[in-house]
């Protein structure tokens, strides 16, 4: 994949990782908890926002979409960049971990 093949599909392919993936987790365990399904032991909303983020790189499921999804390879590089690009989430997610004081459980 080519750097220059970033464009409006590597950002779109981002934005839908970063921001959809974190808020469909979010949500969607906010709303079974609410619901009365229970998560696991010492998991709460800070852990499941965590979660998301960490999810939230995409490379293995990203990469074959982009890969079937579009016959023009400009359009196909720009998406997977924007799979690729998705590693980014993995410092804030760090980041915002230590700040939140979550901490590995055994």
């Amino acid at each position: 994949v080519e750097i220059s093949h970033m464009g409006v599909p590597t950002i779109l392919v981002l934005l839908g990782l970063l921001i959809g993936k974190v808020a469909g987790i979010s949500l969607f365990s906010s709303v079974a908890h609410r619901l009365g399904w229970h998560r696991p032991h010492g998991m709460g909303t800070k852990e499941t926002l965590l979660v998301g983020c960490i999810a939230a790189i995409g490379f293995t499921v990203s990469l074959f979409i982009a890969g079937e999804a579009f016959t023009d390879p400009a359009l196909t590089n720009g998406a997977k960049m924007g799979a690729l690009l998705s590693i980014g989430i993995a410092v804030p997610a760090v980041l915002g971990a230590k700040l939140l004081k979550i901490s590995k459980r055994q």
